[in-house]
Parts: C-alpha cells; sequence; structure tokens
C-alpha cells in the first residue's frame, strides 16, 4: 500500500461500514443517535421482562423506511432486500428476504403507546443484523447497527464507497472500522 505505484497493479475496492449507535434509557425520552441528542415521542418501556422501543426510531436509524398498515394494524420495515413486518397485539413476525418468507413467534407483542409502535428490542434489532447490549445499572439499551458480521445492502449502495488505495492507507493508520470486499 505504501508504494505510490500500487494503483497500477491492483484496483482495490473499500467498503467502509457506517456504523449507527443508538443509545436509549428505559422512560427516558432522550436517545442518542451517533452521540447526537434525539427526543423520542414515547420513550422506551419494560413489559413482561422485555424492553420495547419505538420501531419507526430504530427503523429510521437504520436507513430502512417504515410503512403502516391501518387495516391490519401491521408495521412494516423495509431495508434493501430484508422486510420484515409485525402486527399489533400479536407474537406473529414475517421476515422475507429476496424471495425466502420466515414466520416466527415473539414472545413479546408490539404494542402502541402515544401513537408510537413499540417493539422487543432484541429480537427485532438482532434480526435486522444490529447488535444489541442491555446495562441493567443505568436501564440503557445500546444498539449497534450493522452488527459486526453484517454489511447491510439498502438497495442503493449508501453503506459502501470506492477508494483509492492512498485513502485505505490512511483508513488503516487512523485505526477506522473497515471492511475490505473484493
Amino acid at each position: 500500500i505504501e508504494d505510490s505505484n500500487i494503483s497500477e497493479f491492483l484496483n482495490i475496492y473499500v467498503y467502509p461500514t457506517l456504523k449507527r449507535t443508538l443509545i436509549l434509557w428505559i422512560s427516558k425520552n432522550e436517545a442518542l443517535l451517533n452521540d447526537k441528542k434525539i427526543t423520542l415521542d414515547s420513550p422506551p418501556i419494560i413489559k413482561n421482562s422485555r424492553t420495547l422501543v419505538p420501531f419507526r426510531f430504530i427503523g429510521e436509524s437504520f436507513g430502512a423506511f417504515i410503512g403502516w398498515d391501518n387495516k391490519e394494524r401491521r408495521v412494516d420495515y423495509k431495508l434493501g432486500s430484508e422486510s420484515l413486518s409485525l402486527w399489533i397485539g400479536s407474537k406473529k413476525v414475517e421476515v422475507k428476504t429476496g424471495k425466502e418468507l420466515r414466520t416466527f413467534e415473539i414472545d413479546t407483542e408490539p404494542i402502541i403507546v402515544n401513537g408510537r409502535t413499540l417493539v422487543p428490542v432484541r429480537f427485532i434489532s438482532e434480526e435486522l443484523g444490529a447488535a444489541v447490549s442491555w446495562d441493567g445499572t443505568e436501564r440503557k439499551v445500546t444498539i449497534v447497527f450493522p452488527g459486526e458480521d453484517k454489511i447491510p445492502d439498502d438497495g442503493k449502495n449508501s453503506f459502501y464507497e470506492d477508494i483509492e488505495p492512498s485513502e485505505l492507507y490512511n483508513l488503516i493508520n487512523e485505526g477506522k472500522d473497515i471492511k475490505i470486499i473484493d
């Protein structure tokens, strides 16, 4: 990489993963999205020993389209080739990846509080490719998207960019979290 002539011999495509870190606190309307303060319409809550968080805020923070079907009382999440559907008051979840459809049953159904849909954070976030951690002392949920093993496909390649070898060298020296895809 240090060789100034490397670009004559090799084309390198580097895809930095745009990590998004969400931090939410139980019963607090304040959240952080990449250290930026956000005010939530409805705070996270605990129901049946499960943490429920605002679905729209989580999905849109990941770059997804969120839809609502009032007749079916269904919320939908779509990011690239993956979609997820949940029904208010039902434990049923459908996940569609490409043409594959999977159906799950979760232990705590989505609910509506203050006009906002709240969903079980761990199942939903991990199904969407995020990593979730819980701090019981602070009653804090941290969600990192994408998780370590999944580079998301939002259908627009907004998670990726082509860079020159010299930029790769700088990213490595700066200790940036990158994934190189050949």
